[in-house]
């Protein structure tokens, strides 16, 4: 089976909501027949979700034993605070994740040298606070590295509209296209 972790934003935990986001997961999975699981905690108030990483990999390590996922078939995504997270993840590991998704939120706290492993659909609305033009030139820098990295502008959306639109078709089978090779860490 596919593995899909899913870190949330900010307003997701503060509403004590879960994901309208995940929904377009969730269509695409049952209409293509993929045997998956998601993987969807919740960021404790107060933590990040780089301050609860080893937690996090313990629970992916866990789901992946009890379900029988496919190593090379884990695949992360964010929107906002969840993809800043997600930054920070691909930073400290490159063994786990074989690409992810990250919409609307700046690459800031991240090991450029690691990041490049992991191939990465970003997403930004053209509205955003972070103006697009913020974001040209560290995708550059990922580029210039080798890094295998879409960066896709929603066009008239805002942050809130562009993190609720984060998940399509074209993003899930960019993920789906790549698998984890083996690697020591």
């Amino acid at each position: 089976g596919i593995a899909w972790v899913i870190e949330h934003g900010n307003s997701t935990r503060l509403l004590g909501k879960h994901f309208v986001k995940v929904l377009a997961l969730d269509t695409y999975l049952n209409e293509h027949h993929l045997n998956s699981v998601v993987i969807a905690p919740i960021c404790p108030k107060g933590k990040s979700w780089e301050r609860i990483s080893t937690q996090l990999y313990a629970l992916i390590h866990s789901v992946c034993e009890k379900m029988n996922i496919d190593r090379s078939r884990i695949y992360l995504m964010g929107t906002s605070f969840g993809a800043q997270g997600g930054w920070g993840l691909l930073s400290e590991r490159t063994d786990i994740f074989a690409a992810a998704q990250l919409a609307s939120a700046a690459p800031k706290h991240y090991d450029i040298e690691k990041v490049v492993k992991t191939p990465i659909y970003f997403t930004l609305g053209e509205n955003d606070m972070d103006k697009p033009s913020m974001y040209e030139s560290v995708i550059e820098k990922f580029r210039e590295k080798g890094a295998e990295i879409t960066f896709k502008i929603l066009p008239n959306m805002n942050h809130r509209e562009a993190c609720n639109a984060a998940y399509t078709p074209e993003s899930i089978e960019f993920l789906l296209s790549h698998k984890k090779q083996e690697t020591t860490e």
